[in-house]
């Protein structure tokens, strides 16, 4: 039997699959923008079998690589809240898991329709930048593509590791199955190293949003939440009046502690708290005029965003605060996961964890600043994969048809299969909690300055720092760090100057 015949069979199966995930009623929602927007663009783009723009592929019909390998160095995944839940490439045959049969048909079918062999070679998290450039400076030239880790992978980028990427035949970056923001953000003077797009499955399984469940919400919240989000009130003081309303005794001890009840169950200024920058609309950097970015985050908006974030975790009574360490982050999970919080606001691979919850949950976006911001919007926690071309890769056009074929496939197939996991039923646009991840992904946001913060001293988890150290008001430690981290992005745009030249 042929590897197309097998794939085949595969999607078919993972198709129904999806259908019978489960039998969720879908909840309905108010007639808003968001929903008309979507009615409008149903109406004039071709739509797949999830309600999505449908993508036609941007390579040329009939490419054919005559069986060349292009090699792919990737992180092995790990297991702890700084790597990655789902292995992104690496599936050898059939698993009987949705997502990743999807990846493993995706990786067969690439090979059959490019006449290509891919050669995925695993390396450790930690190693893997030293590896790459070892390779490169040995002039050994052992890999094509490499996808590395999105906080601590960067920095090789702006040493001159990687390939020009807006130069790369036969890659489409307009197409919809990469991520635009991160282009836009990432490209100076029309140079870009590093992109983002469906093939990096971890810059959606580590999307912040907020979780909530349904059965405490029905009886300590009267507003239904959809209408709330879809209405554009989900707001930071929104939230707060919410959360202030929750608190029982529920361990009987007369006491308020962990045991007990609340609205947020939250880690103190954990990994999760990174998401507020970009959510309360605050740019760590802005381009200039010339495209080149300029450090903005000092501004009044995130000081008083702060303030009221400080306001909300440490003097709001329904929140339970923990500490900043990787057992509290879990902890807080748990209370929500045994309905002992009504809210949670973490990372999308929580659903993992609550497969097995008793009461249904939903989901929501991250809270915005105000009702004046102008829409919802989030980010990826830093360990997700962003993906480059090496600069010593031996064929560019063949790299370059493989991602884009690879990111295609994964639009297509691997984020509806991703999402009928975490939905617990059939990604669908009449699904409430479906048009909820619409408007996440939407609103899901990238900013040089974040995805630079290794290299600028954490700038962009300051928000995080400051919150565990207690910190009241965060001006006087920005002031304090300001020219140094100036100094710091002076530095990194010499570098983009110098390898553009």
């Amino acid at each position: 039997m042929s590897k197309r015949i097998i794939c085949t069979l595969l999607f078919c199966a993972i198709l129904c699959a999806l259908a019978s995930c489960g039998s969720q009623e879908p909840t309905s929602v108010s007639d808003t923008d968001t929903v008309s927007t979507a009615a409008v663009t149903a109406q004039t783009e071709a739509l797949d079998e999830y309600g999505r723009a449908l993508i036609p592929s941007s390579l040329p019909a009939g490419l054919d690589l005559g069986g060349e390998a292009v090699r792919i160095l990737y992180r092995e995944p790990v297991g702890d809240l700084s790597g990655l839940i789902y292995e992104e490439f690496n599936i050898a045959e059939s698993t009987g898991d949705i997502v990743e049969d999807a990846i493993y048909i995706r990786n067969r079918e690439t090979e059959d329709e490019l006449n290509v062999r891919l050669e995925l070679i695993p390396e450790s998290q930690g190693n893997i930048n030293d590896t790459l450039k070892n390779s490169v400076l040995s002039g050994e030239n052992a890999y094509d593509i490499a996808a590395i880790h999105a906080y601590y992978g960067p920095a090789i980028a702006a040493d001159g590791f990687m390939y020009n990427l807006a130069e790369v035949e036969n890659l489409d970056l307009a197409n919809k199955c990469w991520v635009g923001d991160f282009i836009e953000q990432m490209t100076i003077r029309d140079s870009l190293y590093l992109a983002v797009g469906h093939l990096s499955l971890s810059a959606t399984d580590r999307v912040y949003a907020t979780f909530f469940n349904k059965t405490l919400a029905s009886d300590y919240i009267k507003d239904d939440l959809y209408d709330i989000v879809n209405d554009g009130k989900w707001t930071l003081e929104k939230f707060g009046s919410y959360v202030s309303d929750v608190y029982s005794d529920i361990n009987g001890d007369s006491a308020r502690d962990p045991g007990d009840l609340y609205g947020w169950a939250v880690p103190t200024a954990s990994v999760p708290f990174d998401v507020f920058t970009p959510a309360m609309g605050i740019s760590v950097t802005t381009d200039d005029a010339d495209g080149v970015p300029q450090l903005s985050i000092g501004s009044e908006r995130m000081f008083s965003a702060y303030s009221a974030l400080y306001d909300l975790i440490y003097n709001n009574s329904g929140v339970l605060t923990g500490e900043f360490s990787i057992a509290s982050i879990n902890d807080m999970r748990l209370k929500f996961a045994q309905s002992q919080s009504v809210f949670l606001i973490e990372m999308l691979d929580v659903t993992n964890e609550l497969r097995d919850m008793d009461d249904d949950y939903g989901v929501l976006p991250v809270f915005k600043y105000d009702e004046a911001q102008s829409g919802y919007y989030t980010t990826a926690q830093d360990a997700y994969s962003v993906f480059g071309i090496t600069s010593t890769c031996r064929n560019t056009a063949a790299a370059g048809a493989v991602l884009q074929l690879l990111n295609e496939k994964s639009y297509a197939s691997v984020t509806p299969a991703y999402f009928g996991i975490a939905l617990k039923t059939k990604y669908s646009r009449d699904n409430a909690d479906s048009q909820m991840y619409d408007i996440i992904l939407d609103g899901r946001i990238f900013n040089f300055g974040n995805v630079y913060s290794g290299s600028l001293d954490g700038v962009g988890n300051m928000i995080r720092s400051q919150l565990a150290a207690k910190k009241e008001n965060i001006a006087s430690y920005y002031e304090s760090q300001q020219a140094s981290v100036q100094k710091l992005l002076n530095e990194l745009i010499g570098k983009y100057d110098s390898i553009g030249k």
